[in-house]
């Protein structure tokens, strides 16, 4: 179970080659302030990607939730599969879902890391000297 803020934002694709080039800085991108007050006007580095498969089902009931089923894969180094629930109300779909889940006896266990941490811990490992 993880919980966070989350923002989507369009960007324009001719800045990918600022990023590539190493000179986008992060007043020219519609990110939160806090994001923008830690980068501290750095320029953002592309350090790669991650492809994220999804099915989503929308449950129409009181509490309403969004359930995703999620593949996802972390070039060369590995793949997840997750069940994911987005909803206005966590705490009412997280019951729900577990008792679900116990009923149809499919095994789950909360995850406490958002996809784009796990990201930035596997290119961490990649980077490390061996």
């Amino acid at each position: 179970e993880h919980r966070h803020t989350e923002w989507e934002e369009w960007i324009n694709p001719a800045l990918w080659q600022n990023v590539e080039a190493g000179t986008l800085s992060a007043a020219h991108l519609p990110l939160p302030d806090p994001i923008t007050h830690a980068l501290d006007d750095g320029c953002l580095l592309a350090l790669g990607g991650f492809a994220n498969h999804r099915l989503e089902f929308h449950q129409r009931e009181t509490p309403a939730a969004l359930l995703c089923l999620d593949r996802t894969e972390y070039v060369g180094a590995r793949i997840d599969y997750e069940l994911e629930i987005e909803t206005a109300d966590p705490a009412a779909n997280a019951l729900r879902w577990a008792d679900y889940l116990k009923q149809w006896k499919i095994a789950f266990s909360p995850q406490p890391l958002t996809k784009f941490a796990r990201f930035l811990t596997l290119a961490e490992s990649s980077l490390a000297p061996r």
